[in-house]
């Protein structure tokens, strides 16, 4: 187990596991699922010609077998005004109970990606569609005939990236429905860029790296370097955080690697309660990283003799697990010098405040 804080009051506990039997997924059926999302209590996987459906993300059911010859490679799942989308090549899915139902819709291209704001859905398509589906009505309109790649739903507008490798633009839909460039002179990429709104902010997943785009002072936007040093596959949020997948690790969106996940295809995230972040990996398997949350600003946490210390401003907090917290240690009222920093070492604990600090034994 590993603990990590920051400025955000949270205790962020994460466990890895060695998987296991117990902990080990087979797809059902050998099933290939290409994307999978999370909403009211439920999850929600593309895999093939079959969207299949888990309260857990450990156990399956078949939700529906699709039909049609475009729609037998669904990859792409969104969920939002409480309905699921399921993308394929030229057919698309909605349900409105939790996969319980389906509804079957087409469209008349070849589908790329799938995004949702502000009660609508958005297709994409490389051949040339931006399709707009009303998420209440699910009326459909064409918004326009461009060819674009990856898209994403943010500040209120919808981005963009193409397939062509030499393009080094990111577009955004102006109010005439035609595509503007919003971001020149990005580094050259591949043909399968990821482009997604992770808590509020807008990245993308260019080769090797991950960049976000950011909104300038005049309305404008740039894009700016991260500590990500390997392409998002995938991202979600939980908890107003977010969590970027890359080939090797779990990155928060300020650049924190969180976890190690070697082969990491996609993650998501489960806050109704559980606060899990589960990964599923190409070959099959899956990890779940638990975080939990302080109600005090805490600054850094050691651990030692199977307990955990923490160094929380005004306290010095400790727990047996490190979810559940009791205060060990008040600071006399009015000192200002708060705890910053722990360590463990040789049986004792030692806090440090601005110009004091603590030795406490392990038994406290």
């Amino acid at each position: 187990k590993c603990c990590c804080t920051g400025h955000d009051s949270k205790v962020h506990l994460i466990q890895v596991t060695p998987i296991d039997d117990d902990r080990k997924m087979t797809y059902p059926n050998g099933f290939n699922i290409k994307s999978m999302a999370y909403g009211n209590g439920v999850f929600i996987a593309a895999a093939g010609d079959r969207i299949l459906k888990s309260t857990d993300g450990a156990t399956w059911k078949l939700a529906t077998i699709t039909s049609g010859t475009f729609g037998n490679n669904l990859n792409r799942v969104v969920y939002g005004s409480g309905k699921f989308l399921v993308c394929g090549q030229q057919y698309y899915f909605i349900s409105a109970d939790n996969g319980e139902t389906w509804t079957e819709m087409q469209s008349d291209y070849y589908l790329q990606s799938v995004t949702y704001g502000d009660g609508n859905f958005y297709l994409s398509s490389p051949m040339g569609r931006i399709q707009k589906i009303n998420a209440d009505t699910l009326e459909s309109v064409t918004l326009n005939s461009d060819s674009m790649g990856n898209i994403a739903y943010w500040d209120g507008k919808l981005f963009g990236v193409k397939r062509n490798p030499s393009d080094q633009s990111v577009y955004m839909l102006n109010s005439s429905n035609t595509w503007a460039v919003a971001v020149s002179g990005i580094p050259q990429g591949d043909s399968n860029r990821t482009l997604l709104n992770v808590n509020n902010e807008l990245f993308l997943g260019n080769n090797t790296s991950t960049l976000k785009i950011s909104q300038n002072a005049n309305g404008t936007y740039s894009v700016v370097s991260t500590n990500i040093a390997s392409k998002m596959l995938d991202a979600c949020e939980m908890r107003e955080q977010g969590y970027i997948l890359t080939s090797d690790s779990l990155y928060t969106t300020d650049g924190v690697a969180v976890a190690s996940c070697a082969n990491g295809s996609y993650v998501v995230c489960c806050p109704d309660g559980a606060n899990k972040v589960l990964m599923y990996s190409v070959g099959g398997s899956k990890e779940a990283f638990d975080f939990y949350q302080s109600l005090y600003n805490i600054q850094s946490i050691a651990y030692g003799n199977g307990i955990y210390m923490a160094a929380a401003g005004d306290r010095i907090l400790k727990s047996n697990d490190g979810r559940n917290w009791t205060t060990s240690f008040v600071f006399d009222s009015g000192n200002s010098n708060e705890a910053k920093k722990i360590a463990y070492g040789n049986g004792n604990f030692f806090v440090c405040g601005e110009t004091i600090y603590y030795y406490m034994t392990a038994n406290n």
